[in-house]
């Protein structure tokens, strides 16, 4: 059964699972409303294709991730921009097309990425030792 469990490897609360399984709906919800049912299904395949691989992911995975770093460079620019698509698509959903909204999510997705790759990078760096 997939269930979520704290730092202790103890279950958590009904209410907290509930939480950590519902929030991907948000953006596709979001996607949905501006765009149709297309775009909020592509939207939430998106987050959950992401979310459930962090979550329910193997160790292995992970290593796979700091040897390949140009392709993980990429993976994080797409998965930030699966959640910034959901910020313009809810604020300028009405003015902008869809392509526009994916493009400002993509930007930003890239601009979070080259931001926080440095920190990302030094933290592999101290588990490597």
């Amino acid at each position: 059964m997939f269930v979520f469990k704290d730092p202790a490897g103890e279950p958590m609360s009904v209410p907290k699972q509930v939480f950590l399984w519902a929030w991907p709906l948000l953006p596709s919800a979001i996607a949905w409303a501006r765009f149709g049912t297309t775009w909020g299904l592509f939207e939430g395949i998106a987050v959950y294709s992401w979310w459930l691989t962090t979550i329910f992911g193997r160790a292995g995975a992970v290593s796979w991730l700091r040897r390949h770093l140009i392709t993980t460079f990429v993976l994080f620019v797409f998965v930030f921009a699966s959640l910034f698509f959901a910020l313009p698509a809810l604020l300028l959903g009405n003015v902008l097309s869809v392509g526009w909204c994916w493009a400002l999510g993509l930007s930003a997705g890239l601009i979070v990425t080259a931001l926080l790759w440095p920190a990302q990078r030094r933290f592999w760096a101290r588990l490597d030792g």
